[in-house]
């Protein structure tokens, strides 16, 4: 009888039907050295799903040792669905997938295989971010390091400091039994950051996490999701979950990290600079946007860690972009955002 190694937990909410086959076919790609493992891929629908995506997960898989579970859920966002599929997984280890993204070849053995041998509770890889027209490699540590004990505080600096790229729920394996034992869930109340919560509850507790420099991940830049399309609310949604990373820091009795928030706070400040004060469907005269740029930049939550300064965990492109915002050079901020919208873009 096969033991079901990993569950992959793929949320879907309207994804195409093209981009969730292209995600699947991934998956089914997988293999594993012992025929004996079993992967199960749960693809949790957030909300009815049309009958012809069914069909083609039926249809996908070209091999025994990868099963697909299609689960349809009522609608009730991503962090409520990943919640539902940790409920429902039966595997050692669970993954998180993104419909629209894709596992490289090879990807979940290498994992596997590090997580076992060094008994972690996590253990992540590097991953490609692919762009309209080009791509950027995203790698943690050039080899393979094992964080435990006094070591670990450093790796939870780094959640908190998004620009380092580990607070990503993918791109990694979590011990189901560690995330079951310590009740480490999504928080469904925030609507931005819910990943970096969920991996930095995880680093809390975690005795042992694993971290390799093989890339484990693909994931796929889309202008057009709603991640990136202007919403009039997004800064109230990026300020409740500032509060809400405070908070669990605090509730954890880990208060030496409330220094590390600051990163996090900035990192999600430049968010704000390229997909609200400057997006082009923004419905502002250029007095409006004037008064909105200086109205966001008063605020306490980004005023202070702008006024502390000390941008030095950043990419030089980004302490230039951070610089402005502390300064309130409007003119030059503006060009910033339009020259990443470009590099996005592919232009």
């Amino acid at each position: 009888m096969s033991t079901c190694l990993i569950s992959i937990i793929i949320p879907s909410y309207r994804t195409e039907a093209q981009v969730l086959q292209r995600c699947l076919v991934s998956v089914n790609r997988q293999r594993f050295d012992d025929s004996n493992i079993c992967i199960e891929c749960l693809i949790l629908f957030d909300g009815k799903p049309d009958p012809s995506l069914i069909k083609m997960i039926r249809q996908i898989s070209l091999s025994d040792s990868i099963v697909f579970k299609p689960v349809v859920l009522s609608h009730s966002g991503v962090s409520t669905t990943r919640n539902q599929g940790i409920k429902l997984s039966q595997g050692k280890w669970i993954a998180f997938v993104d419909a629209d993204d894709e596992l490289p070849d090879n990807a979940l053995n290498t994992l596997v295989e590090y997580g076992d041998k060094y008994n972690c509770d996590i253990v992540q890889g590097s991953y490609i971010t692919k762009l309209a027209a080009s791509t950027e490699h995203h790698i943690y540590q050039p080899e393979s390091v094992l964080f435990e004990r006094e070591k670990l505080e450093e790796l939870r600096y780094d959640i908190l400091s998004p620009d380092q790229g580990l607070g990503l729920v993918w791109g990694k394996l979590f011990l189901r039994s560690f995330l079951i034992d310590n009740n480490i869930l999504f928080d469904s109340s925030v609507a931005v950051g819910e990943d970096t919560a969920f991996v930095f509850s995880a680093a809390l507790a975690a005795k042992r996490v694993g971290s390799i420099p093989q890339d484990v991940y693909r994931y796929y830049r889309n202008m057009g999701s709603a991640v990136t399309a202007f919403r009039s609310d997004y800064v109230d949604r990026i300020v409740t979950s500032m509060r809400a990373m405070r908070k669990l820091i605090i509730q954890s009795n880990h208060p030496e990290y409330i220094s590390g928030l600051n990163d996090y706070v900035l990192f999600h400040l430049l968010l704000i600079q390229l997909h609200y004060l400057f997006h082009p469907q923004a419905p502002w005269t250029e007095a409006e946007r004037k008064a909105e740029y200086r109205r966001v930049l008063a605020m306490t939550v980004f005023a202070e860690p702008l006024r502390l300064g000390g941008f030095q965990r950043f990419g030089l492109a980004k302490r230039i972009s951070l610089s402005t915002l502390r300064h309130h050079w409007f003119l030059a901020s503006r060009f910033i955002a339009w020259i990443r919208r470009l590099q996005i873009n592919g232009l």
